[in-house]
This record gives C-alpha cells, structure tokens and sequence, in this order.
C-alpha cells in the first residue's frame, strides 16, 4: 500500500520527485515504485553502454514497449506478439522516404492552412491512455482501458479515411506481380513553437536560412537534399527536444532473465528498466550550461550528432538497435511543420504571457506541453505571393 501511495505521488508531482530531475548527475542504478511493481532506472554513460550492448535474449524491446504505452490495453495483445509495424517502417519507410517527400509536404502545409486549432490527435490520445491506465495496478487496467482507450475508436475512423486506397495498391501491386511489371507508384512541435514564440527574435536566423535553401533549390523544399541543409533548424529541434522530450526516460525494456551491469550491479528477470534521459541531457559533463535553452548549440556538428541522431548524450529517440525507427520521418515532418509557420507566420506569446516560456506539465515521466498557454500567430505579407 506504502508503494502504491508513493507511485500515485511520483504520477502527479514528478516534475519535483522523478529520478530523472533528482539523479540527473547520478551514475548509478536506482528504482522507483510504479502502482504494481517497481521500475529500474539506468544513469551514467557506462551503463548506458552496457544496456545498449545487452542481446535480445538478456532484455525485450516490445516487452518495455508495452508497459510504457500500455500496449496490450490499448492496442490488443497482438501489438506486443506481432509488432509487424516496426520492421514495416525500418524496411519500408526509412529506404523509401524521398519519394513521399513532395506528397508530405504539400498535404501537410495544406492542412496547416485548412486545420490549425483542431483538437483530433491520435498521439495525444494514445498518450492520455496510457498515463491514465498505467495509475492503477495490472488487475485494474483492463477494466480502466475499457473507460478511457479511444485508440480502437480512431483507428476505425482512420480506417474508413485511407482504407480504399491501401485496397487499391494491395490490388495494384498483386497485379504488378502477376504480371511480373514494375509497380511504379509507391505508395513535439508545440515545444519548439514555445520556445520560438517566447523568444521572437530567434525567428530571424531560421527564415533566413530558410530563404537561402529556398534560392538554392528554386523554391523547392520536397527533397531530402533541401530538408538536410536546414542545420539551424534541425539544432533548434534538437535543442528544444533535449529540454522538453516527450518522456524523462528513455530505452525502456523489459529483463528476460538476470542481467549484471558492469558495476557489478544485478536486476533480476521480469523487471521493467529505463534509462533516464532527461538526467542524461542535463548533465554538465554532457553539455555546457545544461539547463540553458541554446538553439545553435548543435550548429557545426553535423548529422552524426544531428536532431535524429542517437548518442550515449542524447536519448530522446533511444539507443542501439531499438533505437526510434521513425525518427528519420518525424525529423524530415517537424522540420517542415516548422519551416511553414516561420515563412507563413510572425509568432509571440499572449501579451500577458510575453518572455517567459509556458512551462510543461508532468504526468509519470511524461512531460506535456503547457496546454493554457496562447500563441499568436500573424500572417506575414512578405510571403503572400510566394508559391510555397
């Protein structure tokens, strides 16, 4: 009962008792209790390391999947013994991500124009879901899930929208290979816009670099080429992803049999592990003035250290072979997102709010995006001809 009450406290005051701000410069392993059981939480460059190096036979990627989003509650218990989506996107997506570049970019813009201020969001709800499912012990959460689980709900809406047309390749593509042709036709933003509506100014050297590719590539920012050359902000993104990531934690996984750490440290089997990701990215002997927001911080370090990247001080996208298969894809969409509201739009706070950037709420090792806050955003004129 003592480690039920204590979990509930972490759940709704984490951004004050989470390991991850308190142990942000601990290189050790340590626990923290979770409604039904407790939770392992790696710190420290070495047994970041030695994680990263564990076999699939030593810990389980899907396992630690699937307490951290609530999987088999939300999505169905195939999602954890058949998780055929994520091969789908490391085969699939990723190699082939350049030929949907034009399609992304016009239809996202095109709903920049048609849908900013709607409330539907598929992550948001997956995410509300699962905070509210992982309060309560196992024996609870089924019936919790029946409550609260949108996610069945949105999938069948989303069904019903992209449906005829994966029918429609299904056929294209079984007809390609009966005849043996080619088948040609192959088929957390709101943080950074905080910061950038915070601070006006910093608007600047974005649009310009933004001009500049634009002028390089004649207008055109479909391609990986154009996407890549954006350097200010792919470190702004990063920036704004090492303060305020989606999760304190990172890496989570689940032991399949006793595991020792190279400090002699041992978890046993069945145990859910994480590592502790916003310690990590508050750690001075990881980066100069830690807890400062410096949006050209990763400027002149290339890819290899870029948004996307995944470094033993930078987790926000994971480490090792389960490291985010999609991140490649959501680096290329945030870029854009961001890249339109800064050409389209003047941003700043509500006056009331000016200079100090909304803070974020915490939920578990969540951290959300302030949800009071106002952004305003001014058309700007000096783009209204422009084809973009």
């Amino acid at each position: 009962m003592l480690k039920f009450v204590t979990a509930i406290f972490i759940r709704w005051n984490s951004s004050h008792t989470f390991p991850s701000i308190q142990y942000a410069h601990t290189k050790g392993i340590f626990k923290v209790a979770l409604p039904d059981q407790w939770l392992v939480v790696v710190a420290g460059p070495q047994h970041l390391e030695d994680l990263k190096r564990m076999s699939e036979d030593q810990i389980s990627n899907y396992g630690g999947l699937d307490e951290l989003l609530a999987g088999t509650h939300q999505f169905g218990a195939e999602f954890v013994a058949n998780p055929y989506h994520l091969p789908l996107i490391q085969a699939h997506l990723n190699r082939n991500l350049s030929d949907f570049h034009p399609v992304l970019k016009d239809e996202m813009w095109a709903a920049f124009r048609d849908c900013i201020g709607s409330p539907d969001d598929y992550t948001l709800n997956v995410s509300r879901g699962r905070l509210i499912i992982n309060l309560f012990p196992s024996i609870l959460k089924p019936i919790v899930a029946k409550l609260v689980n949108k996610v069945p709900s949105l999938i069948m809406q989303m069904k019903e929208v992209v449906g005829p047309t994966i029918e429609q390749r299904r056929e294209q593509a079984e007809q390609a290979l009966r005849s043996k042709d080619e088948w040609e036709n192959k088929p957390s933003v709101t943080q950074a816009l905080y910061h950038l509506a915070a601070d006006p100014s910093l608007a600047v050297p974005l649009r310009e670099e933004l001009e500049a590719v634009l002028a390089e590539e004649h207008g055109d920012l479909t391609s990986k080429t154009a996407v890549s050359k954006l350097k200010k902000m792919d470190s702004f993104l990063k920036e704004s992803q090492r303060l305020n990531g989606p999760n304190a934690t990172s890496i989570w996984r689940k032991t399949l049999q006793p595991i020792t750490f190279s400090s002699g440290i041992t978890v046993p089997a069945d145990t859910y592990l994480c590592a502790t990701a916003l310690g990590t990215h508050l750690d001075e002997h990881n980066y100069k003035d830690a807890t400062e927001f410096n949006p050209w911080r990763s400027v002149d370090e290339g890819a290899a250290r870029g948004f996307a990247s995944t470094t033993t001080d930078y987790i926000a996208f994971g480490q090792g072979r389960h490291r985010c298969p999609g991140r490649h894809f959501a680096a290329y969409v945030m870029k854009l997102m961001m890249a339109y509201i800064v050409l389209h739009y003047d941003v700043e706070l509500d006056p009331a709010e000016r200079g100090v950037r909304p803070a974020s709420k915490w939920i578990s090792n969540t951290i959300i995006p302030n949800t009071t806050a106002n952004v305003l955003l001014r058309g700007r004129k000096a783009i209204a001809d422009i084809d973009l």
